[in-house]
């Protein structure tokens, strides 16, 4: 996982810290299509915005999410934020 921030997860570090993230009280996903990588892969790719109760700005990023077909199951094998505020 690659946050919009620079931050690099790996999938231990990505789980600990879920646990313990607040919820998304609402969220807007827009542009949403699908790149094709290869013949077990593929890119979603999409803008989205999001708010959290906390009092937080607005979070807005397009996101990409690369999947692979492993053992006859989409498996998320890497996900990036990209700002889309600058």
């Amino acid at each position: 996982m690659i946050l919009v921030d620079g931050t690099v997860m790996d999938r231990d570090t990505i789980a600990s810290t879920l646990d313990a993230a607040p919820p998304w009280d609402s969220f807007i996903i827009e542009d949403a299509r699908i790149v094709e990588t290869g013949t077990d892969s593929a890119a979603l790719i999409y803008r989205a915005r999001a708010d959290r109760d906390s009092g937080e700005s607005t979070f807005e990023a397009i996101m990409t999410s690369v999947y692979r077909v492993v053992a006859g199951a989409p498996r998320l094998a890497l996900y990036q934020q990209t700002t889309s505020t600058h």
